[in-house]
């Protein structure tokens, strides 16, 4: 499993147990103003935070231990990746560091829980994918994740022309010349033929790849007329898969192919979350998902969430009970309606939401773009539940 999964997973069950955590994004990419300066960008993320603290003498300390702990680290790195995630919380021993190969927005937070949104974002963006590139004769198979590529399997089927040589010799005599029928007509059948069987194998070894490597998403290259056999050879499940195409040389260099995925990340990743909002206006009619806060906060109350989305950006001050966790709308009241416990101010309702769904077995999902935006349209905040509730009876009515 990849450092940068087993981070993330480990910061969602973090528990600070009263001790606060420091979070820090930082641009750390040389070719950028911020990333050749970067303990002055650190400098002015944490400002903000010391000048908050400066009546809380024991916060205080806390957050300058960390902030020197963030700074040793800086000094003792190696190669810059574009971007750097950091999360330090010493009296909780721990110190974790992320490179990020993508740039991200330079951000500082200070609170119980690490502040996690930009990194998902990361690994939503760029999640593992299954690459093929494959041809009449041959197939090659590659893992990419973040910045890493690794060819799986190399591929290869010997296929018969499609016509005699120039001599009138067979460009690749079938067992049963023999028999006859074997004009032009013929040898174009046996070269389609052999072009099928080879288009069977690679779906096969593709399926048996992608149950392999746990991946959801998969991108093919090839010419049209090798892809629409390959394609008919799919079963239904690994066809929904195949989020785009790759436009790349059949014997590309690893390293190619990587920048070609990079470069169709984006699209492809704003392609599935226009799908995923799409499914979750379709589900809202049979009852199993719901929009905006409200609908989304009594959901995730009752530990009916699936898989929780919002719009990139997203953030609505709210409040929480002390005491149980229940998130609450304005206008707060000032005690728990749950519990009776006392009600604390919320500056990011989202972050709270999802922290709970996590914590529950849930996901969560940042959607981008213009997916983002039809979500605001219907009220930012989403939610796919496990179960619809049960309908309440109007009067009269028999259940």
């Amino acid at each position: 499993m990849e450092p940068m999964v087993v981070t993330l997973r480990e910061l969602q069950r973090f528990d600070g147990q009263g001790w606060r955590i420091l979070s820090v994004y930082l641009v750390t990419d040389p070719s950028t103003a911020p990333g050749r300066n970067v303990r002055a960008q650190l400098d002015d993320l944490v400002r903000p935070l010391v000048a908050e603290l400066a009546d809380d003498q024991s916060a205080g300390k806390q957050l300058a231990h960390e902030v020197a702990a963030v700074q040793q680290f800086l000094t003792m790195m190696d190669v810059p990746a574009r971007s750097l995630a950091i999360f330090s919380s010493t009296p909780r021993g721990l110190f974790r560091a992320v490179r990020l190969p993508v740039h991200v927005a330079s951000h500082a937070s200070w609170g119980q829980s690490p502040y996690l949104r930009p990194l998902q974002a990361v690994l939503d963006e760029f999640e593992p994918t299954v690459v093929l590139l494959v041809d009449k004769e041959h197939a090659r198979f590659f893992r990419v994740f973040l910045d890493q590529i690794v060819e799986l399997e190399d591929l290869r089927d010997a296929v018969p022309g499609k016509h005699r040589q120039r001599d009138g010799a067979w460009a690749y005599p079938p067992a049963d010349w023999s028999q006859g029928g074997w004009g032009d007509a013929g040898i174009q059948r046996h070269h389609e033929t052999h072009v099928l069987w080879h288009a069977q194998r690679v779906a096969e070894t593709l399926e048996a790849l992608v149950a392999r490597e746990q991946v959801d998403r998969v991108l093919v290259g090839g010419t049209p007329e090798v892809l629409s056999v390959f394609y008919e050879q799919l079963p239904s499940e690994l066809r929904a898969r195949v989020a785009g195409e790759v436009h790349v040389p059949m014997f590309a260099r690893p390293a190619e192919v990587l920048v070609h995925v990079h470069d169709l990340a984006p699209q492809v990743e704003r392609g599935a979350e226009e799908r995923l909002v799409q499914d979750l206006v379709e589900q809202a009619g049979g009852g199993l998902a719901v929009f905006g806060p409200s609908e989304v906060v009594q959901a995730v109350s009752e530990q009916r969430v699936r898989l929780l989305v919002f719009a990139e950006g997203l953030r609505l001050a709210a409040g929480r009970c002390a005491r149980c966790g229940l998130a609450l709308l304005a206008p707060l009241p000032p005690t728990c309606p749950a519990c009776g416990g006392p009600v604390q101010a919320l500056d990011d309702l989202v972050a709270h939401l999802e922290q709970q769904v996590l914590a529950h077995g849930g996901r969560a999902e940042e959607v981008r773009g213009p997916p983002a935006q039809r979500l605001r349209d219907l009220g930012g905040l989403a939610a796919l539940l496990r179960y619809a509730p049960p309908s309440t009876p109007t009067p009269g009515e028999t259940t």
